[in-house]
């Protein structure tokens, strides 16, 4: 059975922070967050009431809880996070289905 954790964090753009601003932020974090240990992929969500969410999986729980820690020592891990109002989850995924 596949180890794999779920990362969802739940979140609002910071008040004066632009939709544009925080995709380039984003973007730029990447270069980062993509290369830590156990990351899988990312996925940004947006509801229409202005709410985002990113869905993160990474290859086990241990390196779930490992990357939270390195992102807060990361710098273009920090100016995004900088830029939101979050609240975070991990979660181990027992079941997944494909079409």
């Amino acid at each position: 059975m596949l180890e794999i954790a779920v990362e969802i964090v739940i979140f609002r753009l910071l008040e004066g922070v632009s939709e544009n601003e925080f995709l380039a932020a984003s973007n730029i974090m990447m270069k980062e967050l993509g290369s830590l240990d156990g990351f899988i992929d990312r996925e940004l969500l947006k509801k229409d009431d202005g709410s985002w969410m990113d869905l993160l999986h990474w290859e086990n729980m241990d390196a779930a809880t490992k990357a939270v820690k390195a992102a807060l020592k990361l710098p273009l891990c920090l100016e995004y996070f900088k830029l939101i109002d979050e609240v975070m989850s991990h979660y181990s995924l027992f079941q997944s289905f494909e079409a």
